[in-house]
């Protein structure tokens, strides 16, 4: 009975996300073109993100650092942070306060959140391991590297749900090659995984939109209509976020006080993406900043 009444619960919260996503609107990435040639022509060196100075994705982020980048977010971006860890629209302009003190919230128990302070390089650790990264990964890696392996770690979930039409259809989309297209399309998200660690194509930016069209599919099998677009990864991470999190972290939500890996996850993926947005329009090579 316990197991049915559980599953009862997870099923109509994943329905109720589902339903709230289905009223989102979505950026301009249209499904079924090379997304990365029409999106990213031609970069020109000489143009540099006003974020890319607060990335760092070669170190493990300060407070400070965090602190600096959350502040440097256009209105726009923070409110997709807002929603990645609420779920909707904010009521007004989210401060840079506002959403560090709401992230640092969902992931803090009750019991130990009025006695520390957020920091974010050791949330994403938490994070990755709460999803399966080895606990090695876990201590050695940078936090772009850590918040890569969440990423990673989703679309592998994914993946294997796609028929082989539908992953040729995603990798198309993230611009590779026929021949690729006709390799990879035949991998196992673990095969393929192991295969982008030798792959530089695969290391940088396509791999973001191949996550993003993965979600989209998934989604329209569940009768979601969304256009893709980068920051999709994020806010689709809700709903899904029971399947990431694995069934033990799953448990956790369901209990009073207890950190909530879902929406974590999700706010860490939606950080995320917009580094790796901005790293990209900048023409920096984002593989150099990958786990192998």
């Amino acid at each position: 009975m316990f197991k049915n009444s559980l599953s009862r619960k997870l099923f109509g919260v994943l329905g109720t996300f589902l339903m709230a996503l289905n009223s989102f609107a979505w950026g301009p990435w249209d499904r079924g073109t090379d997304l990365r040639k029409k999106y990213f022509p031609e970069v020109k060196k000489s143009y540099k993100d006003p974020l890319l100075p607060f990335i760092h994705p070669e170190a493990r982020v300060s407070n400070g650092q965090f602190r600096a980048l959350i502040g440097a977010l256009s209105a726009e971006q923070r409110r997709d942070l807002w929603k990645s860890l609420k779920g909707k629209e904010p009521a007004k302009a989210v401060s840079a306060g506002e959403l560090e003190k709401e992230l640092h919230w969902v992931s803090s128990s009750a019991l130990t959140y009025p006695f520390n302070d957020l920091d974010y390089h050791e949330t994403v650790k938490w994070v990755a391991g709460k999803v399966g990264v080895h606990p090695a990964e876990c201590e050695g890696g940078t936090t772009f590297q850590l918040e890569r392996r969440v990423m990673e770690k989703l679309f592998a979930k994914l993946w294997d749900k796609l028929t082989k039409e539908q992953k040729a259809k995603v990798l198309k989309d993230a611009g590779l090659e026929p021949s690729q297209v006709a390799s990879y399309s035949t991998l196992t998200a673990s095969a393929l995984l192991a295969t982008m660690a030798t792959t530089s194509v695969l290391m940088g930016f396509p791999f973001y939109i191949m996550v993003a069209q993965t979600l989209a599919v998934v989604l329209a099998t569940l009768g979601v209509s969304v256009t893709t677009t980068i920051s999709v990864v994020a806010m689709l991470c809700g709903p899904i976020g029971w399947v990431i999190a694995g069934t033990s972290a799953v448990i956790g939500l369901l209990l009073l006080g207890q950190p909530n890996a879902k929406k974590t996850a999700a706010f860490v993926i939606a950080l995320h993406s917009i580094k790796a947005t901005a790293m990209a329009k900048s023409g920096v090579d984002i593989s150099k900043y990958v786990l192998k």
